[in-house]
């Protein structure tokens, strides 16, 4: 009974959001067309006039637009929180994701528009606080950067990131669910063209990541971390301050790299491996085939732990292990 009444809530919500949802879309490409139409119909019988406001008009529209789609998602900014949802349009956060989401994407695929307010600084704090942005505007964005839920990204002054780059605050599962947490991008940090980040990755102030990389959910790049393009950084893996990599280095899942660490290209670090010394990380290649009698193992960086390291804090706490077993 329970399944035939969450079956009848379903097919009685999806006409009311597809309702919605063409409510929404008209006003927002309808109502600043209105303003306009009127705004010309008020003019003075003057040929300069009229010219003005035809050449004005492509501007105009764009700043009615954005206004209209940034007011018309204020009321689902409340549905833009951490945490697993079903997929599924009679639950409420799911729900209010897609009418904000609709909103977005109607100016982040309207491209000119798009690039116009990332242009001009005025428009881009227009555009970024209506979306319910709240951190510094000087960051840089590229109009093929895909972002998503403003309202969970925190970018540090001078923050980075490149054009076709990916912050995924979601990721849908296939078990008819969806994760989402914040991104946390620290003061300097710089994205690479084509990099991808998860939910849940925090990089602290002056990390960087290079071209392609991929870090996985929860990944933590302490201050200073330097990641070489091509590389895969598991979930929940965390990176101590200074460390590095080169090219295409893949670290498994539930990692943790000490500080000052470096990591050749084309290493394979085993997941759930604590290599807080350029010791242990010798020890770890080398329980997979990458051992130390290799070059590139040889060639591991000199520098050497500080004496009072971090401490160890065992891995991933109890709630990243209940949101590892997803993974497994």
């Amino acid at each position: 009974m329970a399944v035939d009444a969450g079956i009848v809530r379903f097919k009685q919500c999806i006409p009311m959001f597809h309702l919605i949802a063409t409510l929404l879309l008209t006003l927002i490409f309808g109502l600043p067309l209105l303003a306009l139409s009127a705004l010309f119909s008020t003019l003075p019988e003057s040929l300069l006039a009229r010219s003005a406001l035809l050449v004005a008009s492509p501007v105009l529209y764009a700043l009615g637009f954005v206004t209209v789609a940034g007011i018309a998602s204020m009321p689902f900014h409340r549905s833009i929180v951490p945490g697993s949802f079903p997929r599924d349009l009679t639950t409420p956060a799911y729900r209010g994701r897609r009418f904000y989401g609709l909103c977005w994407t109607a100016v982040f695929y309207f491209v000119p528009v798009y690039w116009m307010f990332l242009t001009v600084p005025p428009f881009k704090r227009l555009l970024f606080r209506l979306f319910g942005y709240r951190g510094t505007m000087n960051f840089v964005v590229y109009p093929d950067t895909w972002i998503r839920d403003l309202p969970l990204l925190e970018f540090g002054e001078g923050a980075y990131i490149a054009n076709k780059a990916t912050l995924g605050t979601n990721v849908c599962l296939n078990d008819g669910t969806i994760l989402v947490d914040r991104i946390s991008l620290g003061a300097g940090t710089m994205i690479g063209h084509l990099s991808m980040l998860a939910p849940g990755v925090v990089l602290e102030e002056g990390a960087e990541i290079g071209v392609g990389v991929a870090l996985g959910m929860r990944v933590h790049l302490e201050p200073g971390v330097s990641i070489g393009g091509c590389c895969d950084i598991g979930h929940l893996t965390r990176m101590e301050a200074g460390s590095s990599t080169g090219t295409s280095v893949d670290i498994g899942a539930g990692s943790r790299i000490g500080p000052r660490v470096h990591i050749p290209a084309g290493s394979f670090v085993p997941m759930r491996s604590r290599c807080k010394t350029v010791e242990e990380l010798r020890a770890a290649l080398a329980t997979n085939g990458s051992g130390s009698a290799t070059k590139r193992t040889q060639a591991l960086a000199t520098a050497e732990s500080p004496e009072a390291s971090a401490p160890d804090v065992g891995g991933a706490t109890p709630e990243f292990r209940a949101l590892w077993q997803v993974f497994e």
